[in-house]
């Protein structure tokens, strides 16, 4: 068997949101990560024997469970300097909800920092979605931040979760997010039920 790929998490973050089928099983729990600098600081060591060993390059230093924690603009920095994906693309759920202003000060500083690409995850209709992720608003927010980035020149690849529940809803969200970003951006996937 071939390595094609090894990446490094590091679940530090808890997620704001509890979906109903979390792939992470985060949940708003609080998560049992290591120290950011000290999972930096392992990140680079990898980073080197992984280059040593002739292994193949890795894609990312991902911080986990969502993109909310105070070093993040520092890892963005990071990936960049090791060439990891992480330096470009970033997942937006569970992220806490911003208002106009700050969503657009978020995306700001997102572009400044080389972001590219964001995805967030789309479930459904507005109150499926919220319900389903456990969290009022998470919809409105997420749309708001897929405009702001694509405003931003950032393109927004949102996700969207099919299944048989939320059938009936795709057209009409996918047609919702068409209006924000190219069709070929929106990606659809069957979720691990096992979490």
């Amino acid at each position: 068997m071939q390595t094609i790929s090894i990446g490094i998490q590091n679940l530090l973050a808890p997620c704001r949101c509890a979906c109903k089928y979390c792939l992470l099983q985060s949940c708003k729990k609080a998560v049992d990560g290591i120290d950011y600098n000290r999972g930096k600081k392992f990140a680079e060591r990898f980073v080197r024997w992984a280059k040593e060993k002739g292994l193949p390059e890795l894609p990312y230093y991902f911080i986990g469970y969502c993109a909310e924690y105070p070093q993040l603009f520092d890892n963005i920095a990071f990936n960049g300097s090791v060439g990891f994906t992480g330096a470009n693309y970033m997942q937006c759920n569970g992220i806490r909800i911003r208002n106009e202003a700050e969503t657009d000060e978020f995306t700001g500083r997102l572009k400044t920092a080389g972001i590219a690409m964001i995805d967030t995850t789309f479930f459904g209709n507005e109150e499926y979605h919220d319900r389903f992720a456990a969290r009022a608003g998470d919809y409105e927010f997420m749309l708001r931040l897929a405009k702001s980035a694509v405003r931003r020149g950032i393109t927004s690849s949102p996700s969207v979760v099919v299944t048989e529940e939320n059938a009936a809803m795709l057209d009409g969200l996918i047609d919702t997010l068409a209006q924000i970003t190219d069709l070929h951006n929106i990606h659809a996937f069957l979720p691990d039920y096992r979490g």
